[in-house]
């Protein structure tokens, strides 16, 4: 089976509590994120959000379910959750880790995933840690942009 791990570790100079909301304002999502076309909440209950999204990359779009489980901010640290319910993925796995650190966020991001289909995770391969590194970026550059430099 071909699975895809990345890890990442990234200092803002935003506070927990922005870059968590940044992260779980996942509509907003296709206004920043490359590849990402649609993101829709379809539900929300107690500290977890049902969405919908789909990635486009060159000549394929694919849709999906996530789960998203929060762990809201409380004493300069939070965690959020993503694991799938549907979709093309075997399995989809990502966490994002915040926790204060001097002036700043300290981010741990990391995702698993492996698509049901071994052509598309070959290809997808290729491409995937440009690709992760390439979405935590849009996230930094998201928040820049929100809430000043």
């Amino acid at each position: 089976m071909f699975m895809s791990i990345h890890s990442q570790e990234y200092l803002s100079d935003h506070s927990v509590k922005q870059i968590y909301s940044l992260i779980t304002d996942i509509e907003s999502y296709p206004e920043f994120l490359p590849w990402c076309g649609e993101a829709k909440v379809i539900d929300k209950f107690d500290n977890t959000i049902i969405a919908d999204l789909s990635i486009s990359f060159k000549y394929l779009t694919e849709r999906y379910r996530s789960e998203v489980k929060l762990a809201p901010p409380k004493k300069s640290r939070a965690k959020i959750e993503v694991s799938t319910i549907s979709g093309p993925f075997k399995y989809l796995n990502t966490t994002w880790e915040l926790s204060s650190k001097g002036k700043g966020t300290l981010i741990k991001f990391n995702i698993d995933f492996c698509f049901k289909s071994t052509v598309l995770q070959k290809i997808i391969g290729i491409f995937f840690n440009k690709a992760c590194e390439k979405m935590l970026a849009a996230f930094v550059s998201r928040a820049n942009e929100l809430y000043g430099k």
